[in-house]
């Protein structure tokens, strides 16, 4: 389905976020959309960025998504990040 093809109306579901009004708020001219997301949160989003695909969620989905290491309490990260904080303080004397 084309982007064209596709209709905002309220009740759609765009992945996390559901349409619940048209917000007449806009100055610029462009629709916007009242949505709301799975997580509780509403968001005014622009009727091209929910057809695109482009935005899918409140902003929850990339926090959700952002992958960690899970080393962070190991004795290996704990040295390096101690080295990082003595090369970045700049009060602390070079020892060359």
């Amino acid at each position: 389905m084309s982007e064209q093809e596709i209709t905002i109306r309220v009740g759609s579901r765009f992945e996390r976020l559901l349409v619940l009004e048209m917000d007449n708020r806009n100055v610029t001219g462009e629709t916007r959309w009242l949505c709301q997301c799975d997580c509780g949160t509403q968001k005014t989003v622009r009727a091209y960025n929910l057809k695109a695909g482009h935005t899918r969620s409140c902003g929850c989905l990339q926090r959700e998504s952002a992958t960690r290491h899970g080393m962070d309490k190991s004795p290996e990260y704990n040295a390096w990040h101690s080295l990082r904080s003595r090369c970045k303080n700049e009060k602390v004397e070079d020892a060359s």
